[in-house]
């Protein structure tokens, strides 16, 4: 006969009882009761603590498939694999063909991961953050950082609009601008680069209705000329989802539209010259459309687009959950964020240091280089400087130019960038 034996370290009495395999465990410590019932393989079958029940239902390889408290059962999803992809609490996980870890969606939050080829962890994107890890053999030595996505307006819309990420995973993006479609465009756009086949995933969560021909989504661009090629899935406010394409420079966007209302998921990947959309209600069950589109080998972008259609007004679009995949990169130059020293063992870590560079400031947003004019999102402050020497300005607002003329040279000779900060804590990045 099998039984089942429990050893408890504590500082209280505890009592326990053990019993053979497909009847139940019993075990009493600070005045408190838990049970297990096993199943005849050991699959735990239920547990109650303290007069509150969970059962469990598995699979015939033993994975937990569902959890049912108070009558309210949660099921549980793996691959083919054997990994979790959706646990009890919702969160989803996403695993590549070697097992590892690619995406984790927590909430509004989606964070992914890239490996190389002897399994390190080479960077991780999460909280509007992409860092990279430097190794030295197995052991992490420095962590850069820098913004996941830039941002910019197309052909210079009159209501430039903003981009701001909570580091929660919410992004929203707001932007005047006549219109994406026709022979060019003019909106904003929040972006990242891609080089060969990839995707984009989103979560259209709100859009103000400036017209009905307003627009927000996500979109591949060859570049940030306003006549660009492009292929684009849009959500409108009252027209659904429109599925773009300018197939030449300058030729005239062309779509195709289906019914649909927010919020949506959205999805573009770019496999060879095709390009497929993909919406869909609940991120599970998708409705596609192809076309058939050639970029360059070289860095394309893909990112997050509004647009007004209004051109006094800027339309406001909500997003979660962004994703990406295949070989992205920032155009942004990383920081170095943290140092790592390790004494005579692999494992014998030193020291952490964190790390600033001399031309950033903690806390603060870069947003212009010098001589460039930025239109400020709210009332912020503001730095101008390099190399450790910065003037600051408090409580600004409306459009700043950053040069010598408006803050004097606090570094003379060095090429100067300009900054701000938002206060209550949340980021904009432009």
């Amino acid at each position: 006969m099998r039984v089942i034996r429990t050893m408890v370290t504590i500082d209280r009495p505890l009592s326990a009882s053990s019993t053979p395999v497909g009847m139940c465990l019993r075990c009493w410590a600070w005045g408190k009761r838990q049970s297990w019932t096993l199943s005849n393989v050991g699959d735990w079958q239920a547990t109650t603590r303290n007069g509150q029940t969970q059962t469990r239902t598995h699979s015939n390889v033993h994975e937990t498939t569902g959890i049912t408290i108070n009558a309210v059962t949660t099921p549980l999803a793996y691959d083919t694999k054997g990994n979790l992809t959706r646990d009890q609490a919702g969160q989803t996980y996403d695993w590549d063909v070697e097992n590892r870890l690619a995406l984790a969606a927590v909430g509004a939050a989606t964070s992914g991961y890239r490996y190389d080829a002897l399994g390190r962890r080479l960077a991780k994107t999460a909280g509007g953050l992409v860092t990279t890890f430097v190794h030295d053999g197995a052991q992490v030595i420095d962590e850069y950082e820098s913004p996941a996505l830039a941002s910019s307006t197309i052909n210079a819309p009159t209501v430039p609009g903003y981009f701001s990420d909570n580091a929660a995973g919410t992004i929203t993006l707001a932007s005047g601008g006549t219109n994406i479609s026709a022979t060019g465009d003019q909106f904003r756009y929040a972006y990242t680069m891609l080089t060969g086949d990839g995707s984009i995933t989103t979560r259209i969560t709100s859009q103000t209705n400036t017209n009905v021909a307003a627009k927000a989504g996500i979109m591949l661009r060859e570049s940030l000329t306003w006549n660009s090629k492009h292929a684009a899935l849009l959500m409108t406010p009252t027209n659904g989802v429109e599925f773009q394409q300018r197939s030449t420079t300058s030729a005239v966007a062309t779509s195709t539209s289906a019914a649909a209302s927010g919020p949506l998921w959205l999805k573009l990947t770019r496999s060879g010259t095709t390009i497929t959309a993909a919406w869909s209600v609940n991120g599970t069950t998708w409705t596609t459309g192809n076309a058939t589109m050639t970029f360059p080998a070289t860095p394309i972008y893909l990112g997050l687009a509004v647009v007004s259609a209004n051109a006094g007004t800027a339309s406001t679009a909500t997003f979660t959950n962004l994703a990406t995949s295949g070989n992205t990169r920032t155009d942004a130059t990383p920081a170095l964020a943290r140092t790592y020293v390790y004494g005579s063992y692999v494992d014998e870590l030193l020291a952490t240091q964190t790390s600033a560079s001399n031309n950033d400031i903690s806390g603060y947003t870069l947003c212009a280089n010098e001589w460039d004019s930025f239109a400020l999102p709210s009332t912020c402050d503001v730095a101008y400087g390099a190399k450790g020497a910065f003037v600051f300005r408090s409580a600004q607002s409306g459009t700043i130019t950053f040069n010598n003329a408006t803050f004097g040279d606090p570094a003379p000779g060095a090429p100067k960038k300009g900054y701000y900060r938002l206060s209550g804590g949340q980021r904009f990045y432009a």
